[in-house]
């Protein structure tokens, strides 16, 4: 729906003769939702050997363009259950401490997959696995099959891994799919990777039902 929203933005943007980096856009994206200004991609640019990713600040309408060191591909596994973003913070609990993200930062601009492994985290995690147990059960079958640098996508209820050039992603995700059907988890399973915002992007959907 925010990518929706920020193309209809782009396009009436167009029809009307406004610059791509009018600020007027990201205001009236901000307005209609948190996460649409990173869809209108903003500052976003892309090379052979330069990627960029955006830091989201603020309610996540804050954008800082990233250097990415390496381009990243990703496993995202959709399981056939919804879950509520309202319903999701609710339960949520709010850390005495905040984490520093700035190690997963310099680890991103680095390339390091390691250390982005060891530093992604998802405040909403723990909620989102209370409210679908279903969703605890798809990340622990990620990990049982060897997936690396596991985390829920936002307040769920998809999940991911970060693939890197030495990961068997063939031979762990037709272990995930066998586990999945094993244990009566519907899920679609997409292969996708970093690209420019905005642009049309291509994946494979394997289906696991």
């Amino acid at each position: 729906a925010s990518s929706d929203a920020a193309a209809a933005i782009r396009a009436v943007a167009a029809i009307t003769g406004l610059a791509n980096d009018d600020s007027r856009l990201l205001e009236i994206a901000a307005d209609i939702g948190s996460d649409v200004p990173f869809f209108l991609g903003i500052g976003s640019t892309q090379s052979e050997k330069t990627v960029q990713a955006m830091r989201a600040t603020g309610r996540g309408e804050r954008l800082t363009p990233l250097r990415l060191g390496t381009p990243l591909r990703f496993l995202v596994v959709y399981p056939a259950t919804s879950l509520s973003t309202a319903a999701v913070y609710r339960e949520s609990v709010v850390a005495k401490e905040p984490v520093s993200a700035e190690p997963i930062l310099a680890a991103m601009d680095a390339g390091d997959l390691d250390e982005i492994g060891r530093g992604i985290a998802n405040r909403l995690a723990q909620s989102a696995a209370k409210l679908s147990p279903m969703v605890a059960d798809l990340l622990e079958q990620m990990w049982r099959c060897g997936l690396p640098r596991c985390q829920l996508t936002g307040s769920g209820s998809a999940c991911f891994s970060i693939l890197g050039p030495g990961d068997d992603i063939t031979t762990r995700s037709s272990a995930l799919r066998r586990a999945l059907v094993e244990s009566n988890i519907k899920a679609h399973m997409i292969f996708a990777h970093t690209t420019s915002i905005p642009q049309r992007i291509h994946w494979q959907d394997c289906n696991v039902d």
